[in-house]
């Protein structure tokens, strides 16, 4: 997916490569800074980046939490159920949020958290880059599962590594 201008701007600043990660190449910011990782994995202090991981509370939910968070992302081809079956389509479009749906998606992750969810977020440089949520109930056959509602990485760390470790 190609990044917008502004997207490549912003990884710049924080050190990444303005284009991304080469197509079916995952790597993430430990790989990426490899030479610039402190012993501990704790960020990137040389080159002033830090990152964590955190559980967040339903009233630090708020429209500003995602003042730098880019949702943006460019589609070209999309799964399409057809006669019953999945398959690639080519439908082009550009998926970005508008402020109804930031709203909705504070509403929604407050929602999460206040009926016993979770929401899980990465921050760079204390700046929400990623989050994950989980649903609290269980759900399928024999009640085992839980429902991921959400994962979502800003477009300007996407490919990095951040996604995965929301999900792991």
């Amino acid at each position: 997916m190609p990044l917008s201008e502004e997207a490549k701007r912003k990884r710049m600043e924080l050190g990444l490569p303005a284009e991304g990660v080469p197509s079916g190449k995952t790597k993430s910011l430990e790989e990426i800074f490899a030479h610039h990782a402190s012993p501990i994995g704790e960020g990137f202090p040389s080159l002033g980046i830090r990152r964590r991981y955190r559980t967040l509370c339903e009233d630090e939910i708020t429209r500003e939490l995602f003042r730098h968070f880019h949702r943006r992302q460019v589609v070209t081809r999309c799964w399409r159920k057809e006669n019953g079956s999945w398959v690639i389509r080519d439908v082009p479009f550009v998926d970005d949020w508008t402020e109804q749906d930031y709203e909705e998606l504070v509403r929604c992750l407050k929602r999460t958290v206040r009926t016993g969810g979770l929401v899980y977020a990465c921050f760079l440089e204390d700046r929400l880059k990623g989050f994950v949520s989980v649903e609290p109930e269980l759900f399928g056959g024999e009640h085992r599962y839980l429902d991921l509602s959400s994962l979502h990485v800003s477009e300007e760390v996407r490919g990095c590594g951040i996604g995965t470790a929301l999900f792991n």
